[in-house]
């Protein structure tokens, strides 16, 4: 099966085999629905409901920063964290890295 997502503007589109499978209506209810209302965590799941959602590559950064593939779900805890540890090019990579791992433990590994 192929899952194409689509992104205009704040709203979701996903295809599969391209049909039209699901709509969302916000890119925030898409992103807690992807990952299942769960913090990623940082270096481990965290599985604590997730309050917030993230831009792993820093908004100022342009944007692009705003798209779904950019965009992880976090407790507030680990929102802090992350922000507070900087958002250098290893923090960056790391993240990206815990985001794909994540998806593929929850099953969603088509999402990546």
């Amino acid at each position: 099966m192929v899952v194409q997502v689509e992104q205009n503007e704040d709203q979701i589109y996903i295809y599969k085999d391209s049909v039209l499978e699901d709509h969302f209506y916000s890119v925030e209810k898409f992103i807690y629905w992807l990952f299942r209302h769960r913090c990623i965590g940082l270096d481990n799941p965290c599985h604590k409901f997730a309050s917030e959602i993230n831009e792993i590559i820093p908004r100022s950064s342009g944007k692009d920063s705003m798209k779904w593939k950019n965009r992880v779900p976090m407790c507030h805890e680990h929102h802090l964290e992350y922000h507070r540890l900087g958002t250098s090019d290893k923090a960056i990579e790391k993240l990206q890295e815990r985001r794909a791992e994540y998806l593929e433990t929850i099953g969603r590994w088509e999402y990546i």
